[in-house]
């Protein structure tokens, strides 16, 4: 009798137990709550990997069981939900309601569902990378943002990949507007030299207020000078100056003639000293010619009426002894004969012979010659 209790106990005690193992196996697991969570400081985009915090504009998140994705913008998120290997996971897409949050600062407090919200493309707003789209959960408050900006309102349903790089074309393309007209506007500030040249004065000091007029800075270019000087009308219209001939005059430095590469002649005379001003572009190949120097102008057919030509002749000719400067004559019979001469200005080629020799007389070049013989 009392073995056939114990095996009747032990029976019952297994069923029991397994009872117990077939009720613990059929308890229900809880529910995995995908709700919003806050964005922090530190926070990176899970497509562009920038700080999502150093951007302004609404946000977005995708909620998953083990993970959550943030966003730097609603459109970073919505590009990354519109692949097709995304759109399988099983997330739930947030995005902060511009309506109850500021531009620069969106409330976390206030995220909503991104496939229930509105939005609003085209706007000057500023925002992350890509294009900038103000979410809604309200249609009314999106479709008053878009008319303040005309710009156009979608349901998430709407959103596509195509249409969000249209945005992004479009966002690119007012920004740069928006950067050529800072640029023009920051260019009023900025005064920029016609030409590159070297500063040699700055007459203005830090501080001092810029008015029309007030010079500024004092340029100098060494490739670009010019010679300034003031003739006698007369003497200007027998030369015949003209800006395309450059032989009509000479321009001497330290009895060195230099390149004439203009003449500009100002249309205007002075009353009190009956002169025209030339303006004379010179090259400055050696680069020794500054802003200061004097420079000797010749107009070799500007003498007028009463005045005699003036008279060169080549520097080979002149025959230096002493302190005796001549040259040698042909007479009319042919004999070379010497005859002090008197010197003006010269210049590489010719000199002036100011009195001595008589127009229409000829000189020997070889002088040499004649003393050997």
């Amino acid at each position: 009798m009392n073995m056939s209790y114990k095996s009747g106990l032990r029976t019952a005690l297994l069923m029991l137990f397994a009872l117990t193992l077939t009720a613990c196996g059929e308890q229900e697991e809880a529910p995995v709550k995908l709700d919003p969570v806050a964005f922090h400081e530190a926070d990176e985009c899970h497509v562009c990997g920038m700080i999502i915090a150093d951007f302004p504009g609404p946000k977005g998140q995708a909620v998953e069981r083990n993970e959550v994705k943030k966003f730097c913008s609603t459109a970073e998120m919505l590009s990354w939900w519109l692949q097709p290997e995304n759109r399988i996971l099983d997330a739930r897409l947030y995005v902060h309601d511009m309506g109850q949050s500021q531009w620069d600062q969106p409330d976390d407090g206030h995220l909503i569902d991104a496939r229930k919200a509105w939005y609003v493309s085209g706007t000057p707003l500023k925002g992350a990378m890509g294009a900038s789209l103000a979410s809604f959960a309200d249609q009314a408050a999106a479709e008053a943002l878009a008319a303040e900006h005309n710009g156009t309102v979608l349901h998430f349903d709407e959103i596509d990949q195509e249409f969000l790089q249209q945005a992004a074309a479009a966002q690119l393309k007012a920004q740069q507007a928006q950067a050529q007209a800072a640029q023009v506007t920051t260019d009023f500030f900025i005064i920029r030299a016609p030409y590159d040249a070297v500063v040699i004065d700055v007459p203005a000091m830090q501080g001092d207020m810029a008015m029309p007029g007030m010079p500024l800075l004092s340029l100098f270019d060494p490739k670009l000078l010019r010679a300034s000087v003031a003739v006698p009308v007369a003497a200007a219209e027998q030369a015949q100056l003209s800006a395309k001939d450059t032989t009509a005059l000479r321009v001497l430095h330290e009895q060195r003639a230099l390149t004439v590469e203009n003449i500009q002649v100002l249309p205007t005379a002075d009353r009190a000293t009956h002169t025209l001003r030339l303006r004379i572009g010179v090259a400055n190949e050696k680069g020794d010619l500054f802003p200061g120097q004097h420079v000797k102008v010749m107009l070799p057919h500007a003498a007028t009426a009463e005045q005699d030509q003036r008279l060169f002749i080549p520097k080979a000719a002149v025959l230096q002894r002493a302190e005796l400067t001549a040259v040698y004559v042909l007479s009319e019979q042919g004999k070379p004969l010497l005859r002090q001469v008197r010197l003006g200005v010269a210049d590489n080629e010719r000199v002036e012979v100011r009195s001595g020799l008589a127009v229409g007389e000829r000189v020997l070049l070889d002088r040499h010659a004649v003393s050997k013989e």
